[in-house]
């Protein structure tokens, strides 16, 4: 339980921000030119093209997962350290790849998903890049999260995991849409996301610097 509980808030914090985001857009989109149903349809479409790529760098820091276990508990810290190299090298090559995809493309992308009016197009083009506007530093987020669990240590994961999704992105979607309307609703994910990695890389730095470089040798 303690080992699944990081993820476990992950995926379903998820669903509380979904809920969330969709009242907010409901509420204050049809204060907008462009109306509720095309803010929540949008919205739609950019969470599945994220949950995509969340999809896909989970499995990158799954498949370290059972090296970080086996490696610690070996004492074999080399180990450790190069494959968290490595995973994060993937990581944020992955996440950058996708976000300049998502930057530069990202009309094409959402018309994958379907076609609609001029303003569908305007506003799909502004929150995908709002949303997507530091997509090259969630890797390491999402990396963190998965590798406090693997070294019996899930209490840090788990609060990096409420830290990004409840504790911030939540409260502050609230608070800016209420501010600044549609802008705040698609600045808030950027602005947690930023927050989370900094918070992560904090965490995953500490760790790291405080595990040995070397193996140790019963």
């Amino acid at each position: 339980c303690a080992l699944g509980f990081a993820s476990f808030i992950f995926q379903s914090s998820m669903v509380i921000v979904q809920v969330t985001s969709n009242n907010l857009l409901r509420i204050y989109g049809d204060h907008s030119i462009f109306g509720s149903d095309i803010t929540i349809a949008v919205a739609g479409i950019v969470a599945k093209i994220n949950l995509i790529f969340v999809a896909i760098v989970i499995g990158f820091v799954q498949g370290g997962q059972p090296i970080f276990s086996y490696n610690y508990g070996a004492k074999k810290y080399s180990r450790v350290h190069s494959t968290m190299r490595i995973l994060l090298t993937i990581t944020t090559v992955f996440s950058a790849i996708i976000f300049a995809i998502m930057e530069l493309f990202p009309r094409e992308v959402i018309s994958i998903f379907g076609q609609g009016s001029e303003q569908y197009f305007e506003f799909g083009v502004m929150y995908a890049r709002g949303f997507f506007a530091v997509l090259f530093v969630n890797g390491v987020q999402i990396a963190s999260t998965t590798f406090f669990p693997s070294i019996g240590k899930a209490w840090k994961g788990s609060i990096i995991s409420v830290s990004k999704q409840l504790l911030i992105l939540v409260p502050l979607m609230i608070i800016l849409a209420h501010s600044f309307g549609l802008e705040g609703i698609i600045v808030s994910t950027p602005i947690s996301d930023f927050l989370a990695f900094l918070l992560s890389s904090s965490f995953l730095i500490y760790e790291m610097k405080k595990m040995p470089k070397m193996d140790i040798v019963n």
